[in-house]
């Protein structure tokens, strides 16, 4: 019976059709990531000019006469620093994009240890980031390293920032990979992109388009009269218009996007699959959130990436800072290979439940136009009534939300992979259970 459901839909010509659409939505998807560029407001290769700039001042000659004489290591210390920095301008028009990933994760120490508390101490411990330093300081002593001064402000950024930032341009210089921006055409910003923006409407469209009409048409036009008599039973029936509908949708959405992914790194650049990137962390066992502030830090204009025009949303600043306190220390990186793999294993489950979702009101209505109409209205109320539970503060449990699993992983979602996951299985073996109960009993 499955069988037959997959022949039936991959001999439709509708499977050619929506195939070329995806690769063409795709192409248009590289074709605006290279646009983008084009309006980029920074000129240097690695960063915003105003970014780059602020590396090149020289913060030694805020130092007094005796401060120099009195606090020897302070005047060495300050003069490393703006050396970093300036080395870094130096660097920033150049192709050197390693020794600038090694440039930018010690001036992010460096800065860290600029850092302290009320009580006029480090806000770092040594062990948080000796394993780093010892890394990317071309050996520099930790301790010969001390912004000692007669007074200390207390921090104003978040400590665990400056450590993340670190950690991210430690990975890039460990892997040698340059830093891809996110109006830079290649095999991850495209893929980042799609999923991100496109593939959860082409999931939600493709869902409805192909699930309405599986048991309202086929009751209208005798198929499934012509099955039961047959000899099958109506779960095997049921079951099998179901999986095949999430396999169908699946199949017409995933393995193109992946295979378009290397024409965009050959168009643009084709770049490691080691590439970090900033998620939740402990994807796999965490259930606490972060408040997602992320929306709130974009409209009022703060850029909210742990770097500028980087991949990715992390926003440890802004009005994560002011409101939701320092959630760098919840974030972690992980290799964009596994990433993606999160990302996918997070629309497989949403399709099922959608696609539960949708073949329920198929069974309640003998008619697939009412079908559609009924089930996108009340999945349109439900969305719109889950609104408040992805901003602020808010736990979000709402599995007609999660189709943003890139956000959902980001961390930007008021949720976490496994709270969602748990969700759209259980909700999905609900819908089951009740479709395949009302099939059952349903008039043929």
């Amino acid at each position: 019976m499955f069988k037959w459901e997959m022949k039936i839909k991959f001999k439709s010509l509708i499977t050619v059709v929506i195939i070329t659409l995806i690769c063409a939505i795709s192409l248009m998807s590289m074709q605006l990531i290279e646009e983008k560029r084009s309006l980029r407001d920074f000129s240097t290769k690695y960063a915003t000019d105003s970014f780059i700039f602020l590396n090149q001042m020289k913060w030694e000659d805020d130092l007094s006469e005796n401060d120099k004489v009195n606090y020897p290591k302070s005047e060495y210390t300050y003069r490393l620093y703006d050396s970093v920095r300036n080395s870094i301008w130096n660097l920033s028009y150049s192709d050197n994009y390693n020794e600038m990933n090694r440039l930018q994760s010690f001036l992010s120490l460096l800065t860290l240890r600029n850092e302290f508390d009320a009580n006029n101490e480090e806000v770092v411990q040594k062990s948080d980031v000796l394993h780093t330093w010892t890394i990317v300081s071309a050996g520099i002593p930790y301790d010969d390293v001390d912004f000692y001064v007669k007074e200390k402000g207390e921090a104003d950024f978040p400590k665990n920032m400056f450590l993340l930032q670190a950690k991210y341009f430690e990975s890039l210089f460990i892997k040698n990979i340059r830093m891809i921006f996110d109006d830079e055409l290649s095999n991850i910003s495209y893929l980042y992109n799609m999923y991100d923006q496109i593939v959860p409407i082409c999931t939600i469209l493709l869902s409805f388009y192909i699930t309405y009409p599986t048991i309202s048409r086929s009751y209208r036009n005798g198929q499934i009269k012509m099955l039961l008599n047959a000899g099958q039973k109506r779960t095997n029936i049921y079951f099998a218009r179901w999986l095949s509908n999430i396999i169908y949708v699946w199949l017409l959405i995933i393995p193109p996007t992946i295979v378009m992914s290397f024409v965009a790194g050959i168009k643009g650049y084709m770049t490691s699959n080691c590439y970090p990137m900033v998620i939740l962390s402990n994807p796999l066992s965490r259930v606490s959130t972060i408040p997602n502030y992320f929306d709130i830090a974009v409209n009022n204009g703060r850029y909210a990436n742990l770097y500028p025009n980087a991949i990715g949303r992390t926003a440890p600043l802004g009005e994560y800072f002011m409101y939701g306190g320092d959630i760098s220390d919840s974030l972690e990186i992980i290799p964009f290979i596994e990433f993606i793999l999160l990302v996918i294993v997070l629309i497989s489950l949403f399709i099922c439940f959608l696609v539960a979702f949708i073949q329920l009101f198929s069974i309640l209505f003998n008619h697939e136009f009412i079908a559609l109409i009924s089930s996108g209205i009340v999945y349109g109320i439900c969305y719109v009534s889950s609104g408040n539970f992805m901003q602020g503060e808010q736990l979000n449990l709402s599995p007609f939300t999660f189709f943003s699993a890139v956000r959902i992983i980001e961390g930007v979602h008021n949720t976490t992979f496994l709270l969602s996951t748990i969700s759209l299985i259980t909700s999905t073996l609900i819908l089951v259970f009740v479709g395949n109960l009302l099939f059952a009993k349903k008039e043929i």
